[in-house]
C-alpha cells in the first residue's frame, strides 16, 4: 500500500504544474528601459533581485516558476532617485518644529531625522520616484547624507547602512576654503597620529574627534564630497582647492554657472547635480545662470543629476526632467540622471539601472515617463510591488459623489 501511494503520488507530481513561488514575479508584455536599450523579453524578480531579462539569467537561480503579472502597454525604467532631497526631514515647509534636517558638522548623521511615515512620501512615491538622498543643512560642512528607499514603516527598513555623501555648502569662498583646508589638513594629522592624540600629546584640532573622524572617509575618497556652489568663481576656486586632495571626490550641486568651466569638470569627472528649472539670474551668485546648463554640461561629457532640492516637490522630479529635455539635454541623458548616474556617483551599487542582479526598484509607466499626463501603472522598491493609493486619491475618491442635491446658489444679484 505505501509503495502505490508513493507511486501515485509521483505520478501526480508529474503531471501537475508546479505553484509559482510567492516572491517571484515574471513581467511581460512591456518595454523594458535597460543599459544595452529598450526591449520587449520577459523580466523576472525573485526577493529584491532582477534574476532574469529574457534568456539571460542570474547565476544560481533555479528559473521559478513565477507569477506572470501582464504589462502589456507600458514601459519600464529603472525607480527614480531625488539627489539631493528633504523629503521625510520637512513635514511643513513653513514650520520650523516640523523640520528635522539642520546639522552643522561633519559627524550630524541626517538618517536619524528621517521620518518614513511622512505624508509626502507616498505622493512622490507614486510618481516613479523610489529612493532620495537625504541631504542636511546648515553650517558650511552640513553634515553626512543618506540614502532612504521609499518603502518600509522603519528606519531600519528604509535607510541605506552607510552615509553616501558629505555635504557641504560654499558660502563666502575665501573664507570657506580657508576653514576647510584646515578642518582636512587636521583630520589627515589626527589619523597619522592617533596613538599621541589619546594620550594628549598632540596639538588642539580645529574639530573634535568625531568631526575628525567624519572627515577620514571623504579624504580617501570612500565618501564623495556634495558641495552647494554655483558661481562661477566660486567653482574655480573649489577645483584648485579640491585638486590639493588628490583622493577627494566632488559632486557639485546646484552649480547654476558650472557651463562656464565644462571641460574642467569633464576632465575630472566631477558630476553636477543641478536644477533643471533654473533659467536665467536668481541671486547674485548665479547671475550667468542659463536653461541650457544641463545640456552643455552633458555636451562636454559632464556627468548630470536632477534634482527638485525640495523636500515636497520630489513628485515633480518627471517635469523637472522633461525641462532639460525641453532646453537641450538629450532623453536618454535625462532618464539617466534620474536613474543610473546618482547611483554611480553615491556609490549606491545595482540601483538605477535594469539588468540582471540588480535591485528590483522600477517602475511601469503607461506612457512617457517625462509627459505630465503620464501614470505610473506598476511599482516595485526592492522586489516589493508598492500601493499606488495616497491621502490624495482616497479623498479623491471620497469626494468624486457626494450624496443629496448639490447646492444651488443664485449667482446674480437681484
Amino acid at each position: 500500500m505505501t509503495l502505490l501511494l508513493t507511486l501515485v503520488g509521483s505520478l501526480l507530481g508529474c503531471t501537475a504544474q508546479a505553484a509559482p513561488q510567492p516572491d517571484c514575479q515574471t513581467l511581460r508584455g512591456a518595454q523594458i528601459w535597460t543599459p544595452q536599450g529598450i526591449t520587449s523579453a520577459e523580466l523576472s524578480i525573485a526577493g529584491e533581485k532582477i534574476v532574469a531579462i529574457g534568456s539571460e539569467k542570474l547565476a544560481g537561480w533555479s528559473g521559478g516558476p513565477c507569477a506572470v503579472v501582464d504589462m502589456s502597454g507600458s514601459l519600464i525604467t529603472p525607480g527614480f532617485i531625488d539627489s539631493l532631497s528633504q523629503l521625510g526631514l520637512v513635514e511643513v515647509e513653513m514650520e520650523t518644529a516640523s523640520r528635522t534636517g539642520g546639522g552643522g558638522r561633519p559627524s550630524h548623521l541626517v538618517a536619524n531625522g528621517y521620518n518614513p511615515l511622512a505624508t509626502a512620501i507616498p505622493v512622490t512615491r507614486v510618481r516613479g520616484v523610489t529612493g532620495v538622498v537625504l541631504t542636511p543643512t546648515g553650517g558650511s560642512i552640513s553634515g553626512q547624507a543618506a540614502f532612504a528607499s521609499l518603502a518600509g514603516q522603519t528606519q531600519g527598513q528604509a535607510l541605506h547602512p552607510t552615509p553616501v555623501a558629505m555635504v557641504a555648502s560654499m558660502g563666502l569662498a575665501m573664507n570657506t576654503l580657508q576653514v576647510w583646508r584646515e578642518n582636512f589638513e587636521d583630520a589627515q594629522e589626527y589619523n597619522q597620529r592617533r596613538a599621541a592624540y589619546a594620550k594628549g600629546e598632540t596639538r588642539d584640532y580645529s574639530l573634535p574627534k568625531s568631526d575628525l573622524e567624519a572627515l577620514l572617509p571623504v579624504l580617501k575618497g570612500s565618501v564623495p564630497l556634495v558641495v552647494r556652489v554655483n558661481r562661477s568663481s566660486d567653482i574655480e576656486a573649489l577645483l584648485r582647492f579640491a585638486s590639493d586632495f588628490p583622493q577627494l571626490r566632488l559632486i557639485l550641486a546646484g552649480a547654476a554657472e558650472a557651463w562656464m568651466h565644462a571641460p574642467a569638470l569633464a576632465e575630472a569627472k566631477i558630476p553636477v547635480i543641478l536644477d533643471a528649472l533654473g533659467d536665467g539670474p536668481s541671486g547674485f551668485d548665479s547671475l550667468h545662470g542659463r536653461a541650457e546648463n544641463a545640456a552643455l554640461l552633458h555636451q562636454a561629457g559632464v556627468p548630470i543629476i536632477l534634482s527638485t532640492f525640495s523636500a515636497l516637490d520630489g513628485r515633480e522630479l518627471t517635469q523637472y526632467a522633461g525641462n532639460a529635455v525641453r532646453s537641450g539635454l538629450p532623453y536618454a541623458a535625462a532618464l539617466a540622471a534620474l536613474t543610473s548616474t546618482p547611483a554611480q556617483a553615491f556609490g549606491l551599487e545595482n540601483y538605477g539601472v535594469l539588468r540582471v542582479g540588480a535591485q528590483a526598484s522600477m517602475v511601469a509607466w503607461q506612457g512617457d515617463p517625462l509627459e505630465l499626463r503620464t501614470q505610473v501603472n506598476g511599482l516595485w522598491i526592492d522586489g516589493n510591488p508598492q500601493d499606488l493609493t495616497t491621502r490624495q486619491t482616497e479623498l479623491l475618491d471620497r469626494y468624486r459623489t457626494l450624496p443629496g442635491r448639490p447646492l444651488e446658489i443664485d449667482l446674480v444679484p437681484e
